[in-house]
C-alpha cells in the first residue's frame, strides 16, 4: 500500500522510512477474524536518530492508518520505544505472534476506539517475514 510507505525528508535528502502493511489474525480455525496493520522496522539516518525523526514517522504512520479504516496495528520491536505511542504487549489482548519467541516484543495497539474489542487470534505474517526474523 503506497499510502502507508512514508519517507522523511531533509534539504531533498530521504532521511527516515516507514513501511506498514496489512496482515489477517487468524482465529484457532484458521478463518480471519480481522485485518491489522504492521508496522515494519522504522529507519532513520544514524546521524539523525533520537531527533524525532522515527516518532514523527510512527505518528503520521498511525495516523494515516486510521484514516484508511484499519482498526489496529502490531508490531514486533524495541520494548522501551513503541509503547510511548500507545502499543501494548498483544498477548495481554489476546493477539498472539506467530513465534511464541516473539511474545515480550510482539506489541498491538487500537486506532480506533474499539478497534480491537473482540479480536482473538494469531497474526498471519508471510514466511518469508518470520524466515529473517
Amino acid at each position: 500500500m503506497p499510502e502507508l510507505s512514508l519517507v522523511a525528508e531533509f534539504e531533498g535528502k530521504i532521511i527516515g522510512h516507514i513501511l506498514f502493511f496489512p496482515l489477517p489474525i487468524k482465529d484457532k480455525a484458521g478463518k480471519v477474524v480481522h485485518t491489522t496493520l504492521s508496522l515494519a522496522p522504522v529507519s532513520v539516518l544514524p546521524e539523525l536518530q533520537r531527533k524525532g525523526v522515527g516518532s514523527a514517522l510512527v505518528k503520521e504512520g498511525l495516523k494515516k492508518g486510521g484514516e484508511l479504516g484499519f482498526r489496529s496495528a502490531v508490531v514486533l520491536g524495541h520494548v522501551e520505544y513503541y509503547p510511548r505511542f500507545g502499543f501494548v504487549r498483544a498477548d495481554s489482548l489476546g493477539i498472539m505472534p506467530p513465534d511464541e519467541n516473539w511474545r515480550p516484543a510482539f506489541f498491538a495497539m487500537p486506532l480506533k476506539r474499539g478497534g480491537l474489542k473482540g479480536v482473538k487470534g494469531v497474526v498471519d505474517f508471510p514466511k518469508e517475514y518470520i524466515e529473517a526474523g
